[in-house]
């Protein structure tokens, strides 16, 4: 599933840096990190870095997060409940 909508941030970014950060914008598929520059300065994203910013931390650490069910025991669920 494709959760990009649901994680968009805004930030209130002077016009002039969006042409750097597009030119110098680039993904590490080795490492998953994504890399760019800001006027002077490099700035690394990675996934332990985005889980702090967007909080995402499991709520009970004694259950670890389990993978929802395939698609057709969804659709099983759905039409049980009296949905077509």
């Amino acid at each position: 599933m494709n959760f990009f909508r649901a994680f968009t941030a805004s930030a209130n970014v002077p016009t002039i840096y969006i042409p750097q950060f597009k030119n110098t914008l680039s993904h590490d598929a080795k490492t998953g990190e994504y890399s760019f520059q800001l006027d002077e300065q490099q700035f690394i994203l990675n996934v332990d870095l985005l889980r702090k910013a967007l909080e995402i931390t499991p709520i009970d650490s004694a259950h670890l997060f389990a993978s929802p069910p395939a698609g057709e025991q969804v659709m099983d669920f759905v039409n049980e409940l009296g949905y077509p």
